[in-house]
């Protein structure tokens, strides 16, 4: 519970430009922005042929389930916003495809 209360704090604080605590982590910050300039500038991952097809035919049936419960459908919004999570994993990784 105090994790969630420090982690929406934090995501309250970002969006209404209040002043961010500066702490150090697991890895300096330093060496985490040098890490991911690397990563951004080094690696463009895509998505896998097989994850393709895996993240069409999950969107397919829960489009479909949605209908048929008669809920609020997923979107494609929703379904780029999965892609672009994936391509980022991979990207922290350095892999070439994103195939989670």
């Amino acid at each position: 519970e105090e994790r969630d209360f420090e982690l929406a704090a934090h995501m309250v604080g970002l969006h209404s430009g209040a002043a961010v605590e500066n702490r150090e982590g697991p890895i300096p910050v330093l060496q985490l922005r040098k890490y991911l300039a690397y990563c951004r500038n080094r690696c463009e991952p895509r998505v896998s042929s097989e994850a393709a097809e895996t993240l069409i035919n999950n969107y397919v049936s829960i489009r479909q389930s949605a209908k048929q419960e008669k809920s609020m459908p997923i979107t494609v919004r929703q379904l780029e916003a999965i892609i672009r999570m994936s391509e980022a994993l991979a990207k922290m990784e350095l892999r070439e495809d994103a195939d989670e």
